[in-house]
């Protein structure tokens, strides 16, 4: 499903206008598995201390709007300060949508004022996240299923 949307995603951009190379293409196309990976392992943490299957649902999608408006994917947030700096760094997504604007600007001269932190930086927080997220899902859905 996700590489559905993807390449929706590209059909769309086409059609506005958008433009992009084949190596942009493919180096989005490469990272996106680690994208998914991310966004699964936090539905794993909902789902770790949420019981019922609904609530979790509803919880995940309701993370998941939050996190598209306020990681930067709708609004800028790189000149962000308080609250709303705290927020937006705190959240998975941010480091996502961060490490697709470093490859897709990489040597390009609108990099320094799109990207906030190199590919690299990114791809240890996402790790950082997941990892986390997935450890501590998994501890409390087990806990959980003991309990029953």
């Amino acid at each position: 499903m996700g590489y559905i949307c993807y390449f929706a995603t590209i059909i769309v951009g086409l059609i506005v206008g958008a433009t992009f190379t084949a190596s942009q293409f493919w180096m989005l196309l490469l990272v996106s598995p680690l994208m998914c990976i991310a966004a699964g392992s936090l539905g794993m943490l909902i789902v770790g201390f949420i019981k019922s299957p609904a609530t979790a649902g509803m919880l995940t999608m309701m993370f998941a709007m939050v996190q598209m408006f306020l990681s930067g994917a709708m609004i800028p947030i790189n000149n962000s300060s308080g609250v709303m700096a705290v927020i937006s760094h705190a959240m998975p997504m941010t480091y996502c949508i961060d490490l697709a604007r470093g490859l897709f600007y990489n040597g390009m001269p609108e990099y320094e004022s799109t990207v906030m932190y190199a590919p690299t930086t990114n791809v240890i927080i996402i790790a950082a996240f997941t990892l986390l997220f997935f450890i501590v899902g998994t501890i409390n859905f087990v806990r959980t299923e003991k309990n029953k």
